[in-house]
C-alpha cells in the first residue's frame, strides 16, 4: 500500500495505517492510460476507476491486467455515448445522441454549460 506506516495496536486490535491512491477515469484517452500505468509502476497510484465508456477502456483493462492494477468502476452519466440504447436514457441525452458533455477528455475542445446555455 502506498505510504504504508507500521502496524500498531489500539483497543486490542492491530492494524496498519497508509494512503489509498485510486486515479480517475482510466480509459479515457491513451495518454491518460499510460500516465497512470506508469504512476501504478512507481508506487504512486495504488488503484484505478475505469471510465467503461471512454475510448480506450478495452486497452485500459488489458494494461491493468498485464501490470496487476486493480480497477473499479467509475459511473458516468455526464460523457460520451451511453452503454446503453438511446431510447433507454433519453433523458440523460442532448439531441446529437450523447451525454451533454462530449469529447475525449484528453485534449479536444469542450462545451461548457453556464448558466443553462451550451458554449463552444
Amino acid at each position: 500500500m502506498v505510504g504504508e506506516t507500521p502496524a500498531r495496536q489500539e483497543g486490542g486490535e492491530v492494524f496498519t495505517a497508509g494512503l489509498i491512491v485510486c486515479a480517475d477515469d482510466m480509459g479515457m484517452c491513451a495518454e491518460r492510460d499510460r500516465g497512470i500505468l506508469s504512476a501504478f509502476s512507481h508506487g504512486v497510484v495504488s488503484s484505478a476507476s475505469l471510465l467503461v465508456t471512454g475510448s480506450t477502456a478495452q486497452d485500459a483493462v488489458r494494461g491493468a491486467r498485464e501490470e496487476g492494477l486493480a480497477l473499479g468502476l467509475h459511473l458516468n452519466l455526464t460523457e460520451g455515448p451511453p452503454v446503453r440504447g438511446e431510447g433507454e436514457v433519453g433523458t440523460l441525452l442532448e439531441e446529437v445522441g450523447e451525454s451533454w458533455w462530449p469529447g475525449d477528455g484528453c485534449g479536444a475542445r469542450r462545451r461548457e454549460f453556464r448558466g443553462g446555455t451550451f458554449h463552444a
